[in-house]
């Protein structure tokens, strides 16, 4: 491995679970893998980012959004 890489390597794992989650019976993990490299500072660095979300986020999102409007009577 270059020198560069050993010096410069950020990781980090990202957790995105909204609150509502936090107890769901159909709660699965969705892991998102990604690396990258940019230049900061004059340092080639290197980026790992791991991102786990609920695989059903976008359906609970949609409706928490429908019961927030029936809840405002629109």
């Amino acid at each position: 491995v270059d020198s560069e890489w050993k010096r410069g390597i950020e990781k980090m794992i990202k957790l995105k679970v909204e609150e509502y989650c936090h107890d769901c019976p159909d709660f699965e993990a969705d892991v998102i893998k990604g690396d990258g490299a940019y230049l900061g500072d004059g340092v080639l660095l290197k980026s790992i980012c791991t991102t786990i979300r609920c695989a059903h986020a976008a359906r609970c999102r949609a409706v928490k959004r429908y019961l927030e409007k029936q809840q405002k009577g629109e």
